[in-house]
């Protein structure tokens, strides 16, 4: 996960295969994303990222105070 919505931020983490995050927000070809476990916040690359959960594979959750619908995603 990078600190910002760019290849050149900075490396926050790294995230394990298979690990699932809340899906914050979105940034043209960037997701922002959180881990429920440690509040830890940062963006993946989309192409890193699959969404995970039925009816299309995108789990919905209560509304954010965005605004934004926050989804599960699989890493």
């Amino acid at each position: 996960m990078r600190s910002g919505a760019s290849s050149s931020a900075s490396v926050v983490t790294v995230q394990p295969r298979g690990m699932r995050l809340r899906v914050l927000s979105r940034d043209g070809g960037w997701t922002e994303v959180v881990d429920p476990k440690t509040d830890q916040k940062g963006w993946i690359f989309r192409r890193y990222i699959k969404a995970s959960g039925p009816p299309s594979d995108v789990q919905q959750t209560e509304p954010s105070t965005t605004g934004l619908t926050q989804q599960r995603a699989l890493f």
